[in-house]
């Protein structure tokens, strides 16, 4: 799962760890890409977002406050919210069933 909010990523990888492994790599060593930062790790017996291959939801910073009350993933990152595992996969849920609804 994929979330675009102005600029900013936040990215769940999920599958098999030397698949998740190599994805990460590839995604870190890609010029594209700067200021990675891992968030949590874990391992769970079912996957988070089956039904999705590469999931991608894009928001606006508005969209974000009113669903967040935070302007910016990064500022809801500074705030420690992300430390909360289950919020943070709540969060991206929330994005992926307003992606579906637009499919």
């Amino acid at each position: 799962m994929l979330l675009y909010v102005e600029g900013e990523f936040l990215q769940l990888l999920e599958g098999e760890k030397e698949k998740v492994l190599t994805t990460f790599s590839r995604i870190s060593i890609d010029g594209r890409h700067t200021d990675i930062n891992i968030i949590c790790e874990s391992h769970q017996k079912q996957r988070q977002f089956e039904e999705w291959n590469i999931g991608f939801y894009s928001l606006t910073g508005k969209e974000f406050q009113d669903k967040t009350g935070f302007k910016s993933i990064k500022s809801y990152f500074e705030a420690d919210k992300y430390q909360d595992e289950i919020m943070l996969v709540f969060l991206l849920k929330q994005y992926a069933e307003l992606a579906n609804k637009q499919t």
